[in-house]
């Protein structure tokens, strides 16, 4: 009886030292896992207690925000700057001042018609009625037999009275200054540009005057056909005429882009332009 329970004691098998280690190490997994299961579950469950926006508003709100900044400066600042802009104008020149239609100067002398018209100044007045024989007004095209020139604008052709103003007879116009008619004048005269010379009878004897004190001449075709005054014509040295004949631009046709005087393929001699 002792012997078999002896037998049965030895033959008993030990517990393997690995299995241990594995079982405790399965344990401790499972012991891990459950307690991040358990974390993330409480994670959930205290975000989902937080009041949430949504990620389509999110972005677009600091969007906005940007936006709203950006656009108040403006709104603020830029009618401040145009307002302090309006009224320092309006306290240097009393006023918006009247521009001339065609040459987009300050009108200074106004050329006043019976249409009553004021969009044009009286040196481009001047130039059509003196240099391109043009009467009608550039508004309305009435025939303008003649115009007053006034530095009054507020005031219509019948409140003037023509009596007690000077009349220009090849102009007919009349002048409500005499120092302004005076001015108007000397456009007329053969006077030198390059020096004081008193004023000479012709133009023959102005350009025997630049020839032979300043060496300077006329081109024989502007000084014919181009509608300037005669103190705006361009003066050259003789021996320039050939280069500004061949590379003056002032002629020239826009759809031709030629530039010179063009020379004619009959006669072989240069002329104005191409509308000449």
């Amino acid at each position: 009886m002792s012997e078999t329970t002896t037998t049965s004691t030895s033959t008993t098998t030990p517990s393997n030292p690995l299995n241990s280690s594995t079982s405790s190490v399965s344990s401790t997994s499972s012991t891990s896992s459950s307690n991040a299961k358990r974390f993330k579950y409480a994670r959930k469950t205290n975000e989902s207690e937080r009041p949430q926006r949504s990620p389509k508003n999110k972005k677009p709100y600091n969007k906005r925000n940007d936006s709203d900044k950006l656009q108040s400066k403006p709104a603020t600042t830029a009618p401040t700057t145009t307002t302090t802009v309006a009224k320092t104008t309006e306290e240097n020149s009393g006023g918006e001042e009247d521009v001339c239609i065609i040459c987009c100067d300050p009108i200074k002398v106004y050329s006043l018609g019976v249409c009553n018209h004021k969009d044009v100044c009286s040196m481009c007045t001047l130039r059509l009625r003196a240099l391109y024989k043009e009467n009608d007004c550039c508004i309305c095209k009435t025939s303008l037999k003649s115009v007053i020139f006034t530095a009054i604008g507020d005031k219509d052709f019948e409140e003037f009275d023509l009596k007690s103003l000077t009349l220009d007879p090849k102009l007919n116009v009349y002048f409500d200054s005499e120092e302004y008619h005076m001015q108007v004048d000397k456009l007329w005269e053969y006077k030198c540009t390059v020096c004081d010379h008193p004023p000479l009878n012709s133009v023959q004897s102005l350009r025997k005057h630049l020839l032979s004190v300043h060496n300077l001449t006329f081109c024989d075709l502007c000084l014919t056909h181009r509608k300037v005054f005669l103190n705006e014509q361009e003066l050259f040295p003789p021996r320039d005429l050939g280069k500004h004949n061949a590379e003056w631009d002032g002629g020239a046709g826009a759809e031709q882009k030629q530039k010179g005087h063009p020379i004619c393929e009959f006669c072989k001699t240069n002329y104005y332009g191409m509308d000449h």
